[in-house]
């Protein structure tokens, strides 16, 4: 599979509407929280015809022993105002770069990729 090092130039986003879940969890709850979390927006989704408008993302920051974790996925418009756990929101309008292709199935070095974007972004 080709692969490029190419970061396309910077560009102006507008607010991108997203839905999410939140919580503190213990560090070794964090993946079964953030599997859980993925299936239940992506069920919401499914069940209210809403369109995903690019990949899932969590965000997790130290909260003492615990991790205060956000997880979301961008819809391709404005959610409802979500249920439950799941809320509805936006990131905020910001400058965004991306890589011109993609390595991400590089069987010899798979994380080349993601080095690559956490560098840029």
């Amino acid at each position: 599979m080709p692969t490029t090092t190419e970061l396309e130039p910077a560009r102006r986003t507008d607010d991108q509407p997203i839905l999410s879940t939140r919580a503190v969890v213990p560090r070794p709850d964090a993946e079964a929280f953030i599997a859980a979390s993925l299936h239940d927006i992506r069920v919401f989704m499914q069940e209210h015809h809403i369109a995903a408008a690019g990949p899932p993302f969590s965000v997790c920051r130290p909260r003492g022993g615990d991790l205060d974790i956000e997880v979301g996925w961008p819809t391709a418009t404005k959610a409802l105002a979500g249920t439950g756990r799941i809320h509805a929101g936006s990131l905020p309008r910001s400058l965004a770069g991306t890589r011109a292709g993609s390595d991400a199935g590089d069987p010899v070095e798979p994380s080349r990729g993601r080095r690559l974007g956490e560098t840029w972004i």
